[in-house]
């Protein structure tokens, strides 16, 4: 049996809409500085908004399991993407700290789909000895989402305004919605799928089915791993996609739009539509006390502080900014 067939095309599928899943996901988190300004969101407006999509994406993912069951992963997997995409673009139609809550709600719902509705389309389509390389295959979109995100972000925000950015990411979930309708068949029935490859999937040994209560899993030691592992890595997972802008750019002057503008040439032209920066209030520290003035300059506008040589942050650079927002 060739290694190669057409059950890869659906693992590609997957991974496509699990990247699709956290760039949606992400655009929240790093427009947050510029929404904030311009919004006037307080830091607990931000963590409600971002709770609400935590609290919705947990509700979703007990009843969505039983939901795939149901009605079969085509018919599932397209109901969560339609979802969550339109949640994915209404948040371009808020304006208030509660709009955007019913967005993210309304998201976390709909992307709780993904990841039961993967493993499911794995089950369906690969051998049990193939299953763990198709799953790694597919969850490996978080990560390149989590990346593409920064640089797609910002570039839509800085040409377009950042309801766009809302709106353009949205809409690829609806192309792949298009794919995923015209490609994903059960094995059975598929009509590009050839015989050798169906006996393939269907080469492991038939086995029981039934339904496993709540209060059976909760006797495993396996399955409090998995809740005390995710316990522990979820909050860090959380931070890196809703708070890491946000620190960064308050914080050390790290500008997102600035990277994914192209460098200073292309920053400095976005500079000079954007508002004049505040300067931000520093603590001194050895090196201010000892220069003239309160800094050491250097070569090339950098500034010493603590013995280190750092680039002075200059106008245009900071995401809302560069931004033009505020």
């Amino acid at each position: 049996m060739p290694r190669i067939g057409y059950r890869w095309t659906i693992v590609a599928l997957l991974f496509a809409a699990t990247s699709i899943n956290y760039i949606d996901r992400q655009v929240l988190g790093i427009l947050a500085p510029s929404l904030q300004r311009e919004l006037g969101w307080s830091e607990t407006d931000y963590g409600a908004i971002v709770s609400w999509f935590s609290l919705a994406y947990g509700i979703g993912l007990l009843g969505m399991g039983r939901l795939l069951d149901r009605i079969g992963v085509r018919t599932g997997f397209s109901l969560a993407i339609v979802v969550w995409s339109a949640a994915a673009m209404a948040h371009a139609l808020a304006r208030t700290a509660g709009g955007f809550s019913v967005a993210r709600a309304m998201l976390g719902l709909g992307e709780a789909g993904n990841f039961p509705g993967a493993v499911k389309a794995v089950a369906e389509w690969f051998p049990k000895r193939e299953r763990a390389f198709a799953t790694g295959i597919f969850n490996s979109g978080s990560n390149v989402g989590a990346i593409l995100a920064p640089l797609i972000v910002p570039w839509i925000a800085l040409t377009w305004g950042w309801r766009w950015a809302f709106l353009v990411t949205g809409a690829v979930g609806y192309l792949w919605l298009v794919l995923w309708l015209w490609v994903y068949r059960a094995p059975e029935n598929h009509p590009r799928l050839s015989e050798a490859e169906r006996a393939h999937i269907r080469s492991d040994p038939p086995e029981p089915t039934g339904t496993i209560p709540w209060s059976h899993l909760i006797r495993y030691r396996q399955t409090w791993a998995f809740i005390v592992g995710k316990a522990f890595t979820d909050p860090v997972w959380l931070f890196y996609l809703f708070w890491l802008p946000k620190f960064l750019d308050a914080s050390w002057g790290v500008q997102l739009a600035g990277v994914a503008a192209g460098g200073a040439d292309r920053d400095s032209h976005a500079g000079a539509h954007a508002h004049p920066p505040a300067r931000r209030r520093r603590p001194a520290c050895a090196a201010d006390r000892a220069a003239p003035g309160g800094e050491d300059r250097g070569a090339a506008g950098r500034v010493r502080v603590r013995g280190r040589a750092r680039r002075r942050p200059r106008p245009g650079l900071g995401t809302g900014r560069a931004l033009g927002l505020g």
